[in-house]
């Protein structure tokens, strides 16, 4: 998944710098394109819509009912979860077991296989979704008290929407009365802790038992004419379904000024597809490049970090800002060139590990100008002229602003021979 990948990308380069050892870091960016003729992206993870697979793909987090997820072409999409059957994640085998097991009607199997590997799952979305099967199995096996406790789950864990939105409601219909008093003080403790659709399920799961009273009482009940008894449980019952999440002020905010964000002059030069409501991209069309930087940190430092190449690209642009504003056109001093060096390691981590992302053409420019400002003339060329090849390359029609870029480039390492 992206956070791993994310994870080993980032080991290389700066830990070098902070120890105080000084390679050849020339050498190291040379040696990296030549790494991008033998690394592939690795798309590991595969979804299932039915009984049809779709691998070669990253997952990447869910969100309101939807997994994202990037293709094996570096793009993101999304899929409601709703569509999807089963799950296979790498570095986590005991999926596609358990999946297989529930095909086959084994559900215990399943529940053995979740209870036991699923413990070591350290990403938030995917152990909600484990806790989904969970309450899936215990469902067809007619396990009311376990069904029950598989969403008290999602509900300590804030699950998404769409788990919250369904509680088993029709097994609580079938429980003794020494199990609904159980299940009822359970409801009524998590109750505190709970909000949004968590609550709404709870108290929907609250209402389908109905008053306690004794077990003699509960016996006069059962006895009642199916037809009230019927009616009171369908006018007690409210419907629950996920709950749509209010926009935060922020967002609102966002998609208010959304259409005036991209007027005025930018301080950097951005592909012409890039997001411009996107924060860090504000940050570098504004100059703020420390700020930029720190705010990719942090989104990286995530465990369900998402847009991992474009994070990469816009710490690169905002590094090699910084060090350009250091040197006002002069000579790199120590500090631009640690700054020009890790902004190439980022750009080029952009090239390796999403070859056929849409920021590879840009990431392969700027990594050239680098090269160029580090002076090895001629790995910028080859650079610049692997941003011209296909997949994904900088065109005049679609990326005017960056293939103009590239030939100004082009231009100066032709005057300089």
């Amino acid at each position: 998944m992206s956070s791993r990948r994310r994870n080993n990308a980032g080991e290389d380069g700066p830990p070098l710098i902070h120890r105080g050892w000084t390679p050849h870091w020339g050498v190291i960016l040379a040696a990296s394109l030549l790494l991008h003729a033998v690394l592939e992206t690795v798309h590991a993870d595969a979804l299932r819509i039915g009984q049809y697979w779709k691998k070669g793909i990253t997952f990447e987090s869910v969100e309101a009912g939807t997994l994202i997820y990037t293709g094996s072409a570096g793009d993101e999409r999304e899929i409601k979860l709703a569509e999807i059957t089963a799950l296979d994640a790498a570095g986590y085998p005991f999926l596609h077991k358990a999946h297989t097991a529930m095909d086959e009607g084994d559900d215990s199997a399943a529940l053995q296989l979740f209870s036991t590997a699923g413990k070591g799952v350290r990403h938030p979305w995917l152990r909600q979704w484990i806790a989904w099967q969970v309450m899936q199995c215990h469902i067809r096996r007619g396990a009311a008290k376990e069904a029950v406790a598989a969403y008290l789950d999602l509900v300590r864990q804030r699950g998404d929407g769409f788990y919250l939105g369904q509680p088993p409601l029709h097994l609580l219909d079938t429980v003794d009365h020494a199990t609904k008093q159980d299940i009822h003080a359970r409801l009524v403790s998590a109750q505190a802790r709970a909000d949004g659709a968590g609550k709404t399920g709870l108290e929907a799961m609250l209402a389908q038992l109905g008053p306690l009273g004794t077990s003699g009482e509960r016996e006069g009940m059962d006895s009642a004419s199916p037809s009230s008894a019927a009616g009171a449980v369908d006018d007690a019952t409210p419907e629950v379904r996920p709950q749509p999440e209010a926009p935060s002020p922020a967002k609102t905010e966002r998609a208010t000024a959304g259409q005036h964000l991209g007027e005025g002059p930018s301080a950097v030069e951005l592909p012409a597809f890039i997001r411009v409501d996107d924060p860090v991209t504000q940050l570098l069309r504004n100059g703020k490049f420390e700020e930029a930087v720190k705010n990719v940190d942090r989104l990286l430092a995530r465990d369900d970090a998402r847009h991992v190449g474009l994070r990469w690209y816009q710490r690169g642009v905002a590094r090699r800002a910084m060090a350009e504003r250091l040197d006002d056109g002069g000579a790199l001093g120590a500090k631009s060139r640690e700054l020009t060096l890790l902004a190439g390691l980022d750009f080029m981590r952009v090239v390796i590990y999403f070859p056929t992302g849409r920021y590879r053409g840009p990431s392969l420019v700027e990594a050239g100008d680098v090269h160029l400002r580090l002076g090895l003339d001629a790995m910028a060329l080859r650079l610049l002229k692997e941003a011209l090849r296909p997949p994904k390359a900088i065109s005049a029609k679609e990326n005017p602003r960056y293939h103009r870029r590239l030939t100004q480039l082009n231009d100066r390492i032709s005057a300089a021979r």
